[in-house]
């Protein structure tokens, strides 16, 4: 699953730097474009917009460019670094710079208005753009698109536009747990490279990436 996800969001992080006169039917063309995991990864080294691996966390990143903050009524059980997550290709960063949520309820809300860019077949991921360009993509549990979409709820539909605390997704954590899954929740910015220190705050909640 995390290989096709990088495709659709690494696409869509070129699509948010296209210029106005792009179309949206040409953004839709480009997320649906099959290209491999290796060629958005090297796309993105290339275009100096690498997302940090966990070796980086903690340093000051990209002076001089915008500081953000991403802040939602999600309800957590407890923040913890990013390389707590036992996939690989999050923990390391591959995904951008993020936080990793334990014990997480089982709701997640819009922290800005935006755009759904993304959603898994199996529902266990979603990503929405906001309106300045933050790409942000919810990942929950660990190997829980092996459930198939089962205890997981979306009514989002791709391209959707959403507004600031409206429901993205809904999943049943203990069905989850019971079905031998985690349910530690990785929340990234995919694009973080374009910009500078990330503030996550999530309930009481808060950390610098």
């Amino acid at each position: 699953m995390l290989p096709a996800v990088l495709i659709a969001l690494g696409i869509a992080t070129g699509v948010a730097i296209l210029s106005d006169n792009k179309s949206k039917n040409e953004s839709t063309d480009n997320i649906k474009q099959p290209v491999s995991e290796q060629h958005v990864l090297e796309e993105l080294k290339e275009s100096g917009r690498r997302p940090k691996t966990v070796g980086e966390i903690g340093k000051t990143y990209n002076v001089g460019k915008r500081n953000i903050i991403v802040s939602s009524r999600f309800n957590v059980g407890k923040i913890v670094p990013l390389n707590f997550i036992k996939d690989n290709l999050v923990s390391i960063g591959k995904t951008g710079r993020g936080v990793a949520v334990e014990n997480p309820f089982g709701k997640l809300y819009a922290p800005f208005n935006g755009e759904v860019i993304y959603i898994s077949d199996t529902k266990e991921c979603i990503g929405i753009r906001s309106d300045d360009g933050i790409n942000l993509v919810f990942w929950v549990g660990i190997g829980t698109e092996k459930l198939n979409g089962n205890y997981f709820y979306c009514s989002r539909k791709l391209h959707e536009i959403v507004k600031e605390d409206q429901l993205l997704l809904e999943f049943d954590e203990k069905a989850i747990r019971k079905s031998g899954y985690d349910t530690t929740t990785a929340i990234t910015v995919f694009n973080s490279n374009d910009f500078g220190e990330i503030k996550f705050k999530l309930g009481n909640w808060s950390m610098v990436v």
